[in-house]
């Protein structure tokens, strides 16, 4: 049977912060891009909440989680959304122990969205580390892991060359999902698109590639 949006289990991993509140509209325009980009942290996961997926774990530095994303969720009372503070620099042990007492490990993950989180060369080392070790929890527990779909925008060649390097690294195979660039009004800078799953894994969702 074919899997309906509002039964997903959507894990938003956050890396540009800022201090401000955003209140989204199921309606609201360019969500994430230009015009918001001052309201950066959770806008995804916020907004993914409004098109009623069932499950939402927005994450990011503990002290983020409570000052920006904890009151962004009250403001769009997002019920469904759930603030868990990640250290991306952690090991498997302890990364499973958070997902464990934040109750993240009480059914599978379908989805893992990854919002302009890599843009200098720790992260493009941390990032795809800490998906590895997520995608690996899951597995072992669920014999299935989430896909990742992440956006990413370039800033530096030399990070640009690493990036499906670092991924592949990791045990990820991936593809750009859109080959055009999106309209320039949208957009601060060009932005790309990928999707990841981790090698020879069973995945319950199938994102589609817009290629042509």
């Amino acid at each position: 049977m074919e899997a309906k949006h509002q039964d997903f289990e959507i894990f938003n991993l956050n890396g540009t912060q800022s201090q401000s509140f955003i209140k989204i509209g199921i309606n609201c325009e360019n969500i994430g891009f230009g015009t918001c980009h001052k309201v950066w942290t959770c806008v995804c996961g916020l907004a993914l909440e409004k098109f009623g997926f069932q499950k939402i774990y927005l994450t990011d530095e503990d002290e983020v989680i409570e000052k920006i994303t904890r009151p962004n969720i009250l403001l769009n009372e997002s019920l469904n959304c759930e603030g868990i503070g990640l250290n991306w620099n952690t090991d498997r042990f302890n990364l499973s122990k958070t997902l464990e007492t934040s109750g993240m490990l009480c059914q599978p993950l379908d989805l893992i969205t990854a919002s302009d989180v890599i843009f200098n060369m720790t992260q493009i080392e941390l990032v795809p580390q800490v998906l590895r070790l997520i995608c690996e929890i899951y597995l072992e527990k669920f014999q299935i892991c989430p896909i990742i779909l992440m956006s990413y925008k370039s800033r530096n060649e030399q990070i640009d060359d690493k990036l499906f390097e670092a991924f592949d690294k990791n045990n990820f195979e991936g593809e750009q999902a859109n080959a055009k660039e999106l309209e320039e009004e949208m957009l601060s800078l060009p932005i790309d698109v990928f999707i990841f799953k981790l090698k020879e894994s069973k995945v319950s969702i199938i994102l589609p590639s817009y290629t042509e």
